[in-house]
């Protein structure tokens, strides 16, 4: 089982995606996805780093957690590759997050969890919360309790990749 871990726009997030992936304790490989802009400084494009990721999940099942603009390539990536997915953890949803409607329903409330911090900048709990169960009031959000855009909760992240 492949895990990919999608992480936040800046390159500051690489050394976030590196302790999840030391912290976990899975299966198979996991891998920690680099954007483009951090190598070469050019503008995000989702439609290359969708590309480059399907490229590198090929016919693998696959798990994935993604913060922040990750989850957002992660909503682009599903429809292509969602009865490969396993599980999925969203952490840090950003601003906007109407674009996730679609990419909920493919994941199915059993197969997903959604990590917010009380009052991320970004996007407090309160509101992810309200939006999420509008979608599917089963599924699974949990506030933690922060004031700022990190998620340190590996021991979450194993517990429900491993159930």
């Amino acid at each position: 089982m492949l895990t990919l871990i999608l992480p936040g726009y800046s390159p500051a997030n690489r050394q976030w995606a590196l302790k999840v992936k030391e912290n976990l304790k899975l299966p198979g490989e996991v891998i920690v996805h680099e954007w483009q802009h951090w190598r070469d400084g050019k503008s995000f494009n989702l439609k290359y780093e969708v590309d480059q990721i399907l490229a590198i999940i090929g016919k693998q099942q696959v798990n994935f957690i993604a913060k922040s603009v990750g989850t957002r390539v992660l909503m682009a990536l599903l429809p292509k590759i969602n009865k490969q997915v396993q599980k999925v953890i969203l952490c840090g949803i950003p601003i906007d997050p109407l674009r996730y409607v679609k990419g909920i329903k493919l994941i199915g409330r059993d197969h997903l969890l959604v990590v917010q911090n009380s009052q991320d900048p970004l996007m407090p709990y309160k509101l992810i919360e309200t939006y999420i169960h509008l979608i599917d009031k089963k599924i699974k959000a949990v506030e933690k309790e922060a004031k700022n855009h990190d998620y340190p909760y590996f021991d979450d992240f194993q517990r429900f990749l491993t159930i």
